[in-house]
């Protein structure tokens, strides 16, 4: 009769490497799919593929963190050394090296607002670029003849230059880009109206405007993309927020400090016009208010 072997001690299971990598990837990514870390940056450093790395860090323990190009250039601010933040992410395992990260889609900062510490840093950036010397800033024109708005054309803004400007000097002109000053696409749209007259030189003077609302709803005017443009137009310019004590300057690409709500803004320009008038260089009686929203730039802005 034949006997049959019998194994008294425990089934060995065999794994090759890439096996025990790939099931702890499955593990830790069911376990660790969507996740807020707190911790310290430190190590961070820029890829020439546009990925950053850097390492979050506490007391006890450090943990390799990873933003990819596709997620960076949607945070509000760039890693630095030193911060201390709350990375929103998922752990992964890069099984070539055995070897778990955090792959970060977000970015907070503790102990401030996300927006303002990026407005910060922006801040510092241009400056170091000199964007805010004063040798580049350039007053307004003594008597602007030509204005040019950039704003959204169902705004409360453009109604108040459109009625202060009939009722107080009809003798200015006045031409309208309408363009998106809120939500996505408003970068863009912004941008190719600064740069639109920029190119035209037909305005002697560009006001870029918007109603009130929260630091989220302002924030396109605080984008870099607006500052660049801004600074890089060849006329001179204000970048106008309508603020609930009236309308206020963005800190970023404006060309002299403006304080002031618009309607005394406008109310120098129509002294200027009134001197003028009284010396008798200008006829004031004679000119007539040219307010236009031509075709051509409602076809340049989607939605209007």
């Amino acid at each position: 009769m034949e006997q049959l072997a019998l194994a008294w001690g425990p089934v060995r299971k065999t794994f090759t490497v890439a096996e025990v990598n790939a099931r702890i990837r499955g593990l830790l990514g069911d376990e660790f799919d969507d996740i807020w870390v707190a911790g310290e940056i430190s190590s961070s450093k820029t890829a020439t593929s546009g990925h950053c790395y850097f390492t979050l860090k506490d007391q006890d323990a450090q943990l390799r963190c990873v933003c990819f190009r596709q997620s960076l250039r949607y945070l509000k601010f760039k890693p630095q050394d030193g911060m201390a933040v709350l990375a929103r992410g998922h752990i992964d395992v890069y099984e070539a090296r055995g070897e778990y990260q955090l792959l970060v889609e977000a970015i907070e900062p503790q102990g401030h607002g996300a927006l303002q510490f990026a407005f910060e840093q922006l801040k510092k950036k241009l400056a170091a670029e000199s964007l805010f010397d004063p040798a580049r800033k350039r007053p307004l024109p003594r008597l602007p003849q030509r204005i040019g708005i950039v704003t959204s054309p169902s705004g409360a803004v453009v109604r108040d230059i459109t009625e202060i400007l009939s009722r107080r000097f009809p003798g200015l002109h006045l031409r309208i880009y309408p363009a998106m000053v809120q939500g996505e696409g408003s970068v863009e749209a912004v941008c190719r109206a600064i740069e639109y007259f920029s190119n035209s030189g037909w305005a002697e003077v560009v006001i870029v405007a918007r109603g009130g609302g929260s630091l989220e709803d302002l924030w396109t005017f605080n984008e870099e993309a607006v500052a660049r443009a801004i600074a890089a137009t060849v006329i001179c310019r204000r970048t106008l927020q309508r603020a609930a004590e009236g309308h206020r300057g963005t800190e970023i690409g404006r060309v002299q400090s403006i304080d002031m709500p618009l309607e005394l803004f406008l109310e120098l320009v129509g002294r200027l016009l009134r001197i003028l008038a009284q010396a008798g260089l200008v006829d004031v009686a004679t000119v007539h208010a040219n307010v236009t929203v031509d075709d051509h730039h409602r076809a340049l802005a989607p939605g209007f």
